[in-house]
């Protein structure tokens, strides 16, 4: 339920052909014949710019109806996609032109089909059903990004064919356009891997890794074609355009880098923690050059976007920090990792820099407050490990520890407080209704309700009036993060039907934290009721509930 969407999961719902910025790069060629009406009697070539015809409209519609419409939109989308790979089995019957059309086209169409299945298998209220039946959509959708990425990649290898075929001609504009229909192919390809990499349990880290390496070369493509622009005086639009396909490509490139970092972070092996953190912040660390550099090519005030490419980056700081706070605590010792403890703290800092920078650039964008609030979590979330050391080790004397608890609370009342510029509370002055703001502020308060429970009696003087404060305090929190997880709820309840709910899994994730806070609000009836609702939906087993200390009240 976070507040961030991937760059290359913006146009549309999952990864149809579009790029962050520029889409798949453009046609070979024939765009200017898309829209004509195909003449009588159909020649192969018109019936394949009718299939795109019909292709683009089915996307638009999926658009307008959203999650409502998304099984039709998959149904229309497959049926298309059908057409359009017979229009390419029948050989030497297309032009090149269409074939480059037809190929880059079924591509897409299998992308999008992919992700309007996804929709579709999550629309509607949690249940066993719908639980399953996502499961058995994100298989069958990797299956079809897979066979979009195999569909495009032969594309793009194709296209090259045609480029050095125009050799003679050089600097002719059919030999740009195929250039041009190469790097569209490559961007779609790695699109398709990015989208699969998403959806699946399954070879994650493989599909990314794929990612990577042909997003590096829609990269070098894009680069390779800007230097052309540049040194054949080409028109101002002409290396514009080649600017804004590099931009786009480094952009999904870093994306696709902190993508396989996490899917690595989480699929680490516990016997070789240190190798293992110390492979993933190289790949971290790939992508925040990989960042700078498209920064470094972007220009605001040629419409390019800037606060979106600088929020990118600091969610990326944000995982980067997040992953190395499991990292912190030595699990068999309990020992403090205070060198790692410092990267994290470092991470979390550039993370609210590049964040705080994104607000300041996107006035009103609420997405920007709530990765930033999300970082304050997350630099608490290292503070308080910290604390716990201390208390471990017996060690309340020391002042570090109080520090470290200050702290702790600190990040946390910052990110929930309306007064303060960036955070969860900035994002609800924007926007009352967010679920992620809501979500994100009730976490805070649930939190540092529990940060009291465990730590106050500690850090206050050991005085009644002050430990009654203590309590009230704790209580508050928990009473404030449970109103505004019911708040979440309730719009959850009434959303619109045509917004995408989400995945399941992560909808369950929120219903039991809701679970949790409720029990610790002492609305234990309403606590219970979630907690049955999640186990039904197989979000949670006995033993997982059974060892869960906010829900103690609920076993008493």
């Amino acid at each position: 339920m976070g507040g961030y969407v991937p760059p290359h999961m913006r146009q549309g719902d999952g990864g149809g052909g579009g790029g962050r910025r520029r889409g798949a790069g453009g046609r070979s060629g024939s765009d200017n014949n898309r829209n004509r009406q195909p003449s009588a009697p159909a020649t192969p070539d018109a019936a394949v710019q009718d299939a795109i015809k019909r292709k683009d409209a089915a996307e638009r519609k999926l658009g307008k109806d959203g999650a409502q419409g998304a099984a039709h939109a998959a149904s229309t989308l497959a049926t298309i996609a059908d057409e359009l790979r017979s229009a390419l089995a029948s050989g030497d019957s297309l032009t090149p032109s269409a074939r480059s059309d037809a190929g880059l086209a079924l591509g897409e169409a299998l992308c999008a089909a992919a992700a309007a299945s996804i929709t579709a298998s999550r629309h509607g209220p949690l249940s066993p059903e719908l639980a399953r039946a996502e499961t058995d959509a994100r298989t069958s959708a990797a299956a079809m990004y897979e066979d979009a990425y195999v569909v495009l990649a032969d594309l793009a290898r194709w296209c090259e064919t045609q480029i050095k075929s125009h050799q003679s001609e050089n600097h002719s504009t059919s030999r740009r356009e195929w250039a041009d229909a190469t790097l569209a192919a490559t961007t779609a390809a790695a699109n398709a891997l990015a989208a699969r990499g998403d959806v699946s349990t399954l070879n994650t880290r493989d599909a990314l890794a794929r990612a990577v390496d042909t997003y590096e070369s829609a990269a070098a493509l894009s680069k390779a074609a800007l230097d052309e622009a540049i040194s054949s005086n080409d028109p101002a639009s002409s290396k514009n355009a080649a600017a804004e396909d590099l931009l786009a490509g480094l952009w999904n490139l870093a994306d696709a880098k902190v993508k396989l970092a996490e899917a690595s972070a989480e699929h680490a092996v516990e016997a070789a923690v240190s190798s293992t953190v110390t492979s993933i912040e190289a790949m971290f660390q790939a992508a925040f050059q990989t960042y700078e550099e498209a920064c470094q090519r972007c220009d605001s005030r040629a419409g390019d976007d800037l606060a979106g490419l600088l929020m990118d980056w600091g969610v990326a700081y944000a995982s980067h920090a997040q992953i190395l706070v499991d990292k912190v605590l030595v699990p068999s010792t309990n020992a403090w990792d205070a060198a790692v403890a410092a990267r994290a703290i470092a991470s979390c800092d550039g993370a609210l820099e590049k964040l705080g920078k994104s607000a300041e650039f996107g006035a009103g964008d609420v997405a920007a407050h709530v990765a930033f609030g999300e970082a304050r979590r997350t630099k608490s979330e290292i503070y308080h490990a910290e604390a716990k050391v201390y208390q471990l080790c017996a060690r309340e004397h020391d002042p570090a520890y109080g520090r470290a608890v200050a702290e702790a609370d600190g990040a946390l009342a910052a990110a929930a407080d309306p007064a303060v510029p960036f955070g969860f509370g900035a994002a609800l002055r924007l926007d009352s209704s967010n679920a992620d703001a809501l979500i994100g502020a009730a976490e805070c308060h649930v939190e540092r309700g529990r940060m009291h429970k465990q730590f106050g009696p500690d850090v206050l003087p050991s005085v009644m009036c002050e430990y009654d404060a203590h309590v009230s305090s704790m209580r508050s929190h928990f009473a404030r993060g449970w109103e505004l997880y019911a708040r979440a709820l309730d719009l959850a309840a009434g959303a619109n039907p045509r917004k995408d709910p989400g995945w399941a899994s992560d909808r369950l994730e929120v219903a039991y934290n809701a679970a949790c806070a409720a029990c610790l609000a002492g609305e234990l009836d309403t606590a219970r009721g979630l907690i049955e609702s999640v186990v039904a939906c197989g979000g949670a087993t006995k033993e997982v509930i059974d060892a869960d200390a906010d829900l103690e009240a609920l076993r008493g």
